[in-house]
């Protein structure tokens, strides 16, 4: 029953609108579909009705007059905190986005810790079915259980990908990897190489004329802040952190 429940408000979230109440699961924006499940996903049928009403508000946006010609988008595909999520759920989720063939512009995974080398591995095989056209913008994968076999197949993967679309110029990857368990050694050398580059938060994002793909978050004082050792366990991880979340902050004032 309490399952049961838990799926109701799940449901209830996606149909609620900007009204008074819970800010909705899912929108739609001039840049796309903006889908906001933090921390509400706590089982593969949650998963799945969310992936439904994706697909169908996809589905929609295809098929109404003005959308005719244009390629629909997912400005920002938020999954983080998730700690339910399966390595199943996220082939799940990587088949969808495969099938659909829609563009997602920002994907947040962060804080799941059942995200490890092997889920890396898999997304590594979707992103190689894109193209730099329909490539991401941004992928934040912080405080997940990755480690240095994942991150290089997600340097593999975008070894085609970019330079990618970003506006009217091309930029590089923006990726966020910091509290993972990849040693800071293996990232250095793809950084030597010259397809990382160590990036401060407020610099202008790299273009890729020299060759780099990715512009990886680095910290002056704490360089790529690396975990030590192996991920624990996830049911013996500590609950999700708090995030800083300026758009959400904005929305929920809006709805007081």
């Amino acid at each position: 029953a309490a399952k049961k429940a838990q799926r109701s408000k799940v449901t209830m979230a996606f149909q609620k609108g900007f009204g008074k109440g819970p800010l909705p699961m899912m929108s739609v924006t001039r840049m796309g579909i903006e889908v906001r499940t933090r921390g509400l996903l706590k089982s593969t049928e949650d998963l799945e009705s969310m992936l439904e009403k994706l697909g169908a508000q996809i589905e929609k946006l295809r098929e109404a007059p003005e959308g005719e010609g244009k390629e629909v988008a997912i400005a920002d595909l938020d999954i983080s905190q998730n700690r339910a999520l399966t390595e199943d759920d996220f082939d799940r989720l990587f088949t969808f986005l495969g099938e659909q063939m829609v563009r997602v512009l920002r994907l947040r995974a962060f804080g799941n810790p059942t995200w490890d080398d092997a889920v890396c591995k898999r997304f590594a095989e979707y992103l190689e079915t894109l193209t730099p056209d329909s490539a991401p913008q941004e992928i934040h994968l912080s405080d997940c259980s990755i480690q240095c076999e994942g991150f290089q197949a997600i340097v593999a993967a975008c070894e085609n990908l970019y330079p990618c679309p970003f506006g009217e110029k091309e930029s590089t990857l923006y990726l966020r990897l910091e509290s993972n368990y990849i040693k800071e050694e293996t990232i250095q050398e793809q950084v030597d190489a010259g397809v990382v580059v160590a990036f401060q938060r407020g610099n202008t994002r790299s273009t890729g004329e020299n060759g780099s793909k990715i512009d990886l978050v680095h910290f002056a004082d704490r360089g790529f802040k690396q975990q030590g050792g192996d991920p624990p366990a996830p049911e013996d991880r500590p609950g999700p952190k708090p995030v800083n979340d300026p758009w959400r902050q904005q929305q929920q004032q809006q709805q007081q």
